[in-house]
């Protein structure tokens, strides 16, 4: 039986190593060389806002929904599910009010996905989550106050 698995690791081993070599392997479309990662270290909300969007304004919109329960258990692993209908390839940035560096997330969303996001998200404390949707070069939001009974990062 050992030497089964030993042979199975080998021969994926040699197919890896084959497939790198001949440059198969790398994470061209994985690269991020324009990511925005000041905004993610930024302390206050207003600097992480500026720095993402480029000082653009971020409009409330009823095109975007946060959904999440009003309280939590844990702030580790706060479930939410983000819902829109605007069309396009979406940009979709979280950010926790609360939290020592309020930008938690940001992805980007195919449009076969139909506009929609279910993830988990850390807070620190009770507070304000924010999703900011981007599409078309415009910025819509939806805001929800969560109440943590246990904080999550600390």
């Amino acid at each position: 039986m050992r030497r089964r698995c030993l042979l199975s690791a080998g021969l994926a081993t040699g197919s890896l190593a084959i497939a790198a070599q001949a440059g198969l392997l790398w994470p061209v479309t994985v690269l991020a060389s324009d990511w925005p990662a000041d905004g993610f270290y930024a302390t206050r909300l207003e600097d992480a806002m500026a720095i993402l969007f480029g000082g653009e304004p971020v409009e409330p919109s009823d095109h975007v929904q946060l959904q999440a329960n009003a309280i939590a258990e844990n702030g580790a692993s706060v479930p939410i599910a983000i819902r829109t209908d605007l069309a396009g390839p979406l940009l979709l940035t979280l950010f926790s009010v609360s939290n020592p560096t309020p930008a938690v997330g940001r992805f980007e969303l195919a449009p076969q996905l139909g506009g929609q996001l279910d993830t988990r998200v850390k807070m620190a404390n009770s507070g304000d989550l924010i999703a900011v949707v981007t599409a078309d070069g415009k910025h819509f939001s939806a805001r929800r106050h969560i109440q943590v009974a246990a904080g999550g990062c600390g």
